[in-house]
């Protein structure tokens, strides 16, 4: 009779055992949401924030698909854009420090620990509602990383990185919330892998207040820098203006940079992300081009837009005199780009067009009415790059600079066709 006992007391720490190890066993979510919490937008401009967002796992994740969801976003208060970053340092720890705080900061170099460079891009959308999926049996696999140097996996580490634009003239609120969604472990046949290629790094290490070269010569490049846009054959970049927190861009391009490789024989495009400090008082400035839009389609055949600008009151537009310039954008996408370094040439009093070889036709119409003057502009180029559309209106923004007037405008272009027709209103 003693037998069944032995049997029950040896069986016992066997079924702790097992009991202990599947308590040990790493938990992996099937899906994994990060927010960014609610910002405000003060009234005409385009501030960009940073989040830090930790998520406690010891196991990887099989990622199959990312969804985006941006709140309070409408009309001309659009995303600029939104970008979700894994983190792949070893310092994952020092996440708490700012960890679900929105801290403002131009390409997230202000938070986050020392090799917060270590990070790699996942996913991406400027979309009220954006999703992507890897193909069926695909997953990325996202590899927790530790606390400090040398420790045990502890975590994924993410940076939500969003730019904003409000053009309208009150203060408005925006969040976002990431869906990543977990691969259904036997549906999985292949992993993929993110990776980044930092070998250009090792070329050259310059201590801070030092000036280290490639060949020990110095070259003179000039290059004039705007806010606005700058173009040279076969390229068109943009910057951004000063916003009332005194941040702004200068942008720069050159097709002939004098270097020598391998930077030399090539466009070479400069960009400076600048603090104006202390901050302008921006209620002085002239008033800017004012831009009304009238129409706008755009299809795989061709970008049409008719505009009403109105010149501020101390500018005199040169449109023979001056290049013309236009970029199409959503997002960090270029739509349609346009450069006609030759202008607008004059047909007749009020009517000025510009042409690139049939390509792209820019024309402004001097209107017939009392008051300030005002032009209405059209705009025609063939075959642009149609944006993703995921439902509801796509954010299409504008920047033209005719006549040495700039201006800069956003679009809530609705969406027909199954995204092959955009169109405003």
């Amino acid at each position: 009779m003693l037998l069944p006992s032995r049997l029950l007391s040896a069986a016992l720490p066997l079924a702790l055992l097992t009991s202990s190890a599947a308590a040990r066993r790493p938990h992996t979510p099937h899906t994994l949401k990060l927010r960014f919490p609610r910002l405000s937008i003060p009234a005409r401009t385009n501030p960009e924030a940073c989040v830090l967002v930790r998520v406690a796992t010891t196991a990887p994740f099989d990622l199959a698909s990312i969804e985006i969801r941006h709140r309070g976003v409408r009309g001309s208060f659009a995303v600029q854009h939104f970008l979700v970053h894994l983190y792949t340092g070893e310092q994952l720890g020092e996440f708490a420090a700012e960890r679900g705080r929105a801290v403002p900061s131009r390409g997230c170099l202000d938070l986050g620990p020392s090799d917060r460079d270590r990070r790699q891009l996942v996913a991406s959308g400027t979309l009220t509602r954006s999703r992507s999926a890897f193909p069926p049996g695909v997953a990325l696999r996202l590899s927790p990383v530790p606390d400090t140097p040398g420790g045990p996996p502890a975590g994924l580490g993410f940076t939500l990185d969003g730019e904003w634009t409000n053009g309208t003239p009150h203060t408005r609120s925006a969040s976002a919330l990431v869906v990543l969604r977990r691969a259904r472990p036997k549906k999985v046949t292949r992993i993929a892998l993110p990776f980044a290629d930092r070998s250009a790094e090792a070329g050259l290490l310059v201590a801070p207040e030092e000036v280290a070269s490639m060949n020990a010569t110095t070259t003179t490049v000039p290059i004039t820098l705007t806010t606005g846009l700058a173009a040279a054959p076969g390229m068109v970049v943009e910057g951004m203006p000063i916003a009332s927190d005194g941040r702004f861009a200068l942008v720069g391009i050159t097709a002939e940079s004098g270097l020598g490789p391998p930077l030399g024989g090539q466009l070479l495009a400069v960009r400076l992300a600048c603090q104006a400090a202390p901050r302008p008082d921006t209620d002085q400035f002239h008033f800017a081009t004012r831009t009304t839009p009238v129409s706008a389609t755009l299809t795989a055949r061709a970008l049409r837009l008719r505009a009403i600008f109105a010149p501020g009151a101390t500018d005199a537009p040169d449109f023979p005199g001056s290049p013309a310039l236009l970029r199409a954008s959503n997002g960090d996408t270029t739509i349609a780009a346009v450069d006609l370094p030759s202008g607008l040439p004059a047909r007749g009093r009020r009517l000025f067009i510009g042409s690139d070889d049939g390509r792209a036709a820019l024309g402004a119409r001097r209107l017939q009415r009392p008051g300030p003057a005002a032009y209405l502009l059209a705009v025609k180029v063939k075959s642009p790059t149609l944006p993703p559309v995921t439902g509801g209106p796509v954010s299409v923004t504008l920047t033209y600079d005719v006549g040495g007037l700039l201006s800069h405008l956003t679009l809530p272009m609705r969406v027909k066709r199954h995204g092959a027709l955009l169109h405003y209103p």
